[in-house]
């Protein structure tokens, strides 16, 4: 059985293999966020502040991959304040550690920052 373990524990790391397995399920948009996409009508996209390497990033991406899969006009994009200084500084955003929701173009443009994480 040790043997049984330990080669499912590698075959799990070689592959990446992760799964929210948690009460809450953090990483899956609820139901109700599901029916609020689905009425999305015009294009929302989410711009996340993060670095690539980090955690809260690997929690928030799955989530806004699901998102994405439900509404083609939802989309999202991990973006690097410092590679991106002038968007940033557009949209008040302070460093890595937000998520940035934009709707529209040019200035109809809406956006709201959230702060997720210590970025």
């Amino acid at each position: 059985s040790l043997v049984f373990l330990f080669s499912i524990n590698y075959v799990a790391t070689a592959r990446d293999v992760r799964r929210d397995v948690s009460y809450f399920k953090t990483t899956e948009p609820s139901a109700a966020t599901k029916r609020m996409l689905s009425k999305l009508q015009t294009p929302v996209k989410a711009l996340l502040f993060y670095r690539r390497t980090d955690d809260v990033l690997g929690q928030l991406q799955p989530y806004f991959a699901a998102l994405a899969k439900q509404n083609p006009k939802f989309s999202y994009e991990v973006l690097d304040s410092a590679l991106v200084p002038d968007l940033a500084r557009k949209h008040r955003v302070s460093g890595n550690g937000s998520v940035l929701l934009v709707q529209g173009q040019g200035d109809k443009q809406k956006a709201q920052s959230i702060r997720i994480g210590n970025g």
